[in-house]
């Protein structure tokens, strides 16, 4: 599966694009940072990343610290060892080519994929690829 970041969209959506879409936080594997960064694709159509650095969180504040899994492995004192923190600036991306954003109804039983064409850092053209059911089992 891999990693993603989050994209949110101020632009206005294609008109075929699902109500659930409309405020939605969509995921993207299209982006440089693959780290869950958030962007946003402003009302004026441009990308912009929103810039963060990472802190390192005490050991006594970890969610595994004081547990037995803390003495079983190296693995659970790593776990939630990191944070992102935004640092207030922002960065225009100056995006060119294809973005695809992907977003579900509340219970993941339809999803959509959105295109977003990008030309020297601005929204060309904005198109719903489809609609699809999720197969529950």
């Amino acid at each position: 599966m891999g990693m993603f970041d989050y994209v949110i969209c101020e632009y206005p959506l294609p008109r075929n694009a699902p109500k659930y879409a409309v405020g939605a936080q969509f995921q993207t594997k299209d982006t440089e940072s693959q780290s869950l960064d958030t962007y946003v694709i402003t009302k004026e159509g441009r990308l912009i990343h929103r810039a963060v650095k990472y802190e390192n969180i005490p050991e006594n504040e970890r969610p595994y610290y004081g547990k037995p899994e803390w003495e079983e492995s190296g693995l659970y004192r790593l776990m939630g060892s990191r944070r992102k923190v935004l640092t207030g600036d922002v960065v225009d991306t100056n995006y060119h080519g294809n973005l695809k954003l992907s977003c579900g109804n509340k219970d993941w039983t339809k999803f959509c994929h959105i295109i977003v064409r990008f030309t020297n850092g601005n929204v060309q053209s904005m198109d719903c690829d489809y609609e699809q059911m999720v197969r529950t089992v």
